[in-house]
């Protein structure tokens, strides 16, 4: 059964506390960093200060007969579907007879298998996207290459020799098995690297072993990838013209060969508790996320505060949850609107006064800032009631205001807005506040009388200001009423 996140009951975890028996996503978990090169990170509880277990590759994994459609499409992105097709045509056209003909074909297909042997140790490793192509991946290090080749010759000739000791039927029996076992020599080959541990029974028999039935559904699946590019061959594209016939063949077998290492790589994924196969967090990306990100605990620390902190509110450690906050805020203030927003609320809920008090014209300021009209008002007016005498920035005051008579409270508007002229008579937005209260008096509160008086005031004080043209043409509106 499956954890999923004690505070996202609808996310994988990819931790477990040992401890506390608590799962967390890696929104939740708490990284820190060290070690003596100050690099290493480790990952801790939020809730009891712990070392967590990552069970991220155990979690997550879909069994891979779950996910068959997925095999088939990862060769289909532009980079492995463009090295397939540029293979397949470089077959076609080296096809001819002789040595280098034959020569080039190889390195072809050398190629190929060096892709599909990066394909498979990069899923054994937790990434299911296919690997980039560049020298690495395709351009050198083909040793592993001729020691696949080495592989299939020694089975060859182990085949042989136990038929001279057993006779036709031991030979079989022996060719068979090796057939059966091959997928297992593959992977131990590609894993370690070492032809003697691919080759060794009590190894690669072992790790059979280990994946269980598992191993027989993957050989089946790699039996039928193996023969449907022959298949395709033999019924299909043979009805085509040559080219494209051996064009089509070719690709195929690409296709099926990345396919089946993908598989196998994904098979080492799914079981790699049970074949002791190390599947480090820092190479794992997460299958069941939509685009295969890479799966990254938040490290910035503002956004770690603000997921430390959720996980507090919720057990209710709002002291801890402030004292964390303050904390941040030290070292690099309140730039973060919804950390000053985290902060302002659990300063309400803790009747925090004299702390509200001094938060309260920084929380105003990132809340205008952003645009958050409701919550700027509702702010504002409680600034105003822990102390009477707050006045923010002009620009700040006059836009309230506005909002204010936006959010329908247009009473509340007009008194800014007296506030606003009151406060800073010389402003050049003294006469825009004006209109705004002779426009609320008219529109809102249904008072042209005193709109009228207020008009009038206006266009006598400011006669040259830009908004004489709106005022007079009020007044007129006004005045028919």
């Amino acid at each position: 059964m499956p954890y999923y996140c004690q505070y996202h009951p609808t996310k994988l975890a990819h931790w477990l506390c040992p401890f506390c028996q608590k799962a967390f996503c890696p929104s939740c978990i708490s990284p820190r960093t060290g070690g003596y090169s100050g690099k290493e990170t480790w990952y801790f509880c939020p809730s009891c200060n712990r070392q967590a277990q990552w069970i991220g590759a155990a979690n997550t994994m879909v069994p891979f007969w779950e996910r068959i459609h997925k095999f088939f499409q990862y060769p289909l992105s532009i980079q492995p579907l463009s090295l397939m097709v540029v293979l397949a045509l470089l077959s076609v056209m080296f096809s001819g007879k002789g040595l280098m003909p034959a020569l080039f074909r190889f390195v072809v297909w050398a190629v190929m298998l060096k892709y599909a042997f990066a394909a498979l140790r990069t899923t054994a490793k937790g990434d299911l996207r296919p690997p980039p192509i560049n020298s690495k991946t395709v351009g050198s290090d083909f040793e592993l290459v001729f020691k696949q080749i080495a592989l299939f010759v020694i089975g060859f000739f182990a085949s042989v020799y136990a038929g001279v000791l057993l006779g036709s039927l031991g030979s079989l029996l022996v060719l068979l098995a090796g057939i059966l076992l091959l997928p297992a020599m593959i992977i131990v080959l590609i894993s370690t690297e070492k032809l003697l541990h691919a080759i060794n029974p009590l190894v690669f028999v072992s790790l059979a072993a280990r994946i269980g039935w598992g191993y027989l559904v993957m050989f089946l699946f790699l039996a039928i990838l193996y023969f449907a590019p022959f298949y395709l061959g033999g019924y299909i594209v043979s009805l085509m013209p040559e080219f494209s016939h051996r064009f089509l063949f070719n690709l195929a077998q690409n296709y099926y060969t990345l396919v089946s290492y993908h598989l196998m790589g994904y098979v080492v994924l799914q079981y790699h508790q049970n074949i002791g196969y190390e599947v480090k967090y820092e190479d794992f990306r997460d299958p069941t996320a939509g685009n295969a990100a890479a799966v990254q605990p938040i490290t910035d620390p503002v956004d770690k505060t603000l997921a430390d902190t959720a996980i507090m509110v919720k057990e209710g450690r709002h002291d801890e949850a402030i004292k964390q906050i303050e904390e941040v805020a030290a070292v690099q203030g309140f730039r973060d609107v919804k950390l000053s927003e985290r902060y302002y609320s659990l300063l309400e809920m803790k009747k925090a006064s004299e702390k509200l008090s001094q938060h309260g014209p920084v929380h105003l300021n990132l809340l205008i800032e952003a645009g958050a009209r409701e919550k700027a008002c509702a702010v504002y007016k409680a600034c105003l009631k822990m102390d009477e005498n707050f006045v923010p920035e002009a620009p700040n005051l006059f836009k309230i205001a506005g909002w204010q008579n936006g959010i329908g409270k247009s009473r509340e508007s007009i008194l800014t807005f007296k506030h606003f002229v009151k406060t800073f008579p010389e402003h050049n937005l003294v006469p825009m506040a004006y209109f705004r209260i002779a426009e609320i008096l008219t529109e809102r509160i249904g008072d042209p009388e005193k709109a009228r008086r207020v008009l009038h005031m206006l266009i006598k004080r400011y006669p040259e200001h830009d908004v004489m043209a709106q005022a007079k043409h009020l007044l007129k509106q006004v005045a028919a009423v």
